[in-house]
């Protein structure tokens, strides 16, 4: 077997191959069993040197045959980049090898003269020239692995400055709840010295709203007749007022009753009027007044007041006599005479009854007699 035969054999070739069938050949097998790729191998040692062999003497047979100068196989690094994309410089950064970001490290440590022209590694010890060393495209071990060390260190401060910021705006939201606290504690004891009273607009009326809302309300009686009650809102403390009761976003709704009725009758107190009228009542009587406070509808998510519990209950009474009212009263009377007639009418049904029943007894008992 001649050593053409012998070199095309090694490289998987049939006689009559092509130069380029030997380089693409070639290429392919020295991905394969390039000592970088098997560390420690001794086989992959030993067919890189095969194929090495194979190329160089299947390159001038070449030679001497066309005159061709195997230097053809070169790489130009501006091929496999494209300005406007980004690769990744690693070619082994992955489950599989990158061949195109192999064929751009080849051709660049090429250029540089960090391999020879059969691919073998040119150490830096062997004195031999080597162009450029070191940079961002620098294919030697130790480049490589400087970059990585890099890459891995900035992910590393990326990594530290987004868990400080986040521990910055842990410390800000808390020392910005500690200062809300800390105001909504001084609106209850000096409004008028918290933030929010400062601020005015919506913030002071909310001091306001709150303040209202912590009290308990009460009624003052202005006026009392036969047949109304006129009252009027207060609370405890008026320091904050500004307009009428109650303040704006606050309702207040009252409910009265009195002995003779079964239910309570409720009623809502708003800022248009500065009294609150209780109509329809009867006269000489005892009314027990209660009153709550709530958040106005437009004020709660709910859409619905938000209120309060009732307020302790007050007596007002009306004036005039229970006996000799009109009204509601003379209403009443009217009632206990048609329910007095209504009894008096069951009375009567029932007493028939019972004759009829004796009657019937008596008859049938007389019969029995003369039989």
């Amino acid at each position: 077997m001649s050593d053409r035969q012998q070199a095309l054999k090694v490289l998987g070739l049939e006689a009559g191959a092509s130069d380029e069938d030997v380089r693409l050949a070639y290429k392919m097998l020295s991905m394969k069993w390039h000592p970088d790729k098997n560390q420690g191998s001794s086989e992959a040692t030993h067919m890189m040197q095969q194929l090495n062999a194979a190329k160089d003497r299947l390159g001038q047979a070449g030679q001497d045959s066309e005159g061709d100068d195997y230097e053809s196989y070169d790489y130009d690094s501006d091929e496999y980049e494209d300005e406007d994309e980004e690769y990744d410089d690693d070619p082994f950064n992955g489950p599989t090898m990158n061949f195109a970001a192999f064929l751009r490290m080849y051709a660049r440590m090429r250029e540089a003269g960090q391999i020879d022209d059969y691919g073998d590694y040119v150490p830096a010890s062997s004195g031999k020239p080597r162009g450029s060393r070191g940079g961002d495209y620098c294919y030697c071990p130790e480049c490589m692995r400087l970059r990585r060390v890099g890459k891995e260190e900035h992910r590393l401060a990326q990594r530290q400055q987004a868990r400080q910021r986040r521990l910055e705006q842990e410390e800000e939201a808390a020392e910005a709840r500690a200062q809300q606290e800390a105001d909504r504690r001084l609106q209850q004891t000096d409004p008028k010295a918290s933030v929010a009273w400062k601020k005015g607009g919506e913030h002071r009326e909310r001091v306001i709203r709150e303040h209202f809302l912590r009290q308990t309300p009460r009624l003052l009686l202005h006026e009392a007749s036969a047949n109304s009650l006129t009252l009027v809102l207060d609370a405890p403390d008026l320091s904050l007022l500004d307009g009428k009761l109650p303040p704006k976003g606050v309702e207040w709704e009252v409910s009265y009753s009195c002995p003779a009725d079964k239910k309570w009758t409720s009623l809502l107190a708003t800022r248009e009027y500065d009294n609150i009228l209780l109509t329809k009542l009867r006269p000489g009587t005892e009314y027990a007044v209660k009153v709550r406070t709530g958040l106005a509808a437009s004020h709660t998510w709910s859409g619905s007041p938000d209120w309060g519990p009732w307020a302790a209950a007050q007596k007002f009474k009306t004036s005039g006599n229970a006996s000799s009212g009109s009204g509601s009263g003379g209403q009443a009377s009217k009632g206990s005479k048609k329910k007095k007639n209504r009894d008096a009418g069951f009375a009567a049904i029932i007493s028939k009854q019972a004759e009829a029943g004796e009657a019937e007894a008596e008859q049938e008992q007389g019969e029995e007699e003369e039989r």
